[in-house]
């Protein structure tokens, strides 16, 4: 069946290497040279949604070029963001515990008024986190509650809210909470090293911004560094919520 594929087809899209990409990336061109028209984007990753467990493989080059180039269209991000974050354990896991949501979005926490705090300042300008009594902040609260149940030696930290928040805008709160758990979980992202326990994957995450930014800008990094304004100084106002905390993101 199609969600017995799933978690096997999910895991694979994933190995495509991107030392094979040259070929993805370039042109694609018919037998007398000429470019070959290609459906459009949306069209594409609607298709993609709607097969995933069929075709996601054989089409693997061809996402990966319209991911690093165009990005997956607004409206089919709520379909296809978990399709891509939630790897073969995870899913098994969703299906083994199919009310684990429902469970633990209301158990008591430890840190529900940390939790309960930030609600308010996640994304304050969108409509969809404006009203304490709304359903926006209710789902965030949930998924937040929820993980910080599941895994209870990270618990919450400030700057998850912002991930999570950036998920409901997209798909409902237990598909939110399920895609939030692989991207803290999985071996792929790892968000849960940067949010403890310890901090030793946020100090790494700094000092990896601070080479990037000497490699790659090396006038700033010195100038950065002549006036001590080093990554530490001003990373940790962006790294914990992804960016997506000091991002302007249109309402609607």
């Amino acid at each position: 069946s199609t969600t017995a594929a799933l978690p096997l087809v999910v895991g694979r899209w994933r190995d495509y290497q991107p030392s094979t990409c040259a070929g993805a990336l370039a042109v694609e061109e018919g037998q007398d040279g000429a470019p070959v028209e290609e459906e459009s984007s949306e069209r594409f990753y609607a298709r993609l949604a709607n097969e995933w467990s069929t075709v996601v493989v054989s089409q693997a080059p061809r996402m990966m070029r319209l991911i690093a180039t165009q990005a997956i269209p607004t409206p089919l991000r709520g379909r296809l963001w978990p399709l891509l974050a939630i790897d073969g354990p995870a899913w098994e896991r969703r299906l083994r515990y199919p009310k684990l949501f429902d469970k633990l979005k209301e158990a008591t926490s430890t840190h529900e008024k940390a939790i309960q705090k930030d609600l308010h300042r996640t994304f304050p300008g969108m409509a969809l986190f404006a009203d304490a009594d709304g359903e926006g902040q209710r789902d965030l609260r949930h998924v937040l509650n929820a993980y910080a149940c599941f895994d209870n030696k990270v618990g919450y930290a400030q700057g998850m809210a912002f991930v999570a928040g950036m998920l409901l805008m997209y798909m409902d709160a237990e598909t939110a909470f399920w895609t939030f758990l692989s991207l803290m979980q999985d071996e792929v992202y790892k968000l849960r090293l940067m949010y403890g326990p310890g901090v030793g994957g946020f100090h790494l995450m700094i000092f990896q911004i601070d080479q990037l930014v000497k490699e790659h800008l090396p006038d700033v990094w010195e100038h950065l560094d002549s006036a001590l304004f080093g990554a530490a100084v001003y990373a940790p106002l962006f790294v914990p919520s992804l960016f997506l905390g000091r991002t302007d993101i249109a309402s609607g």
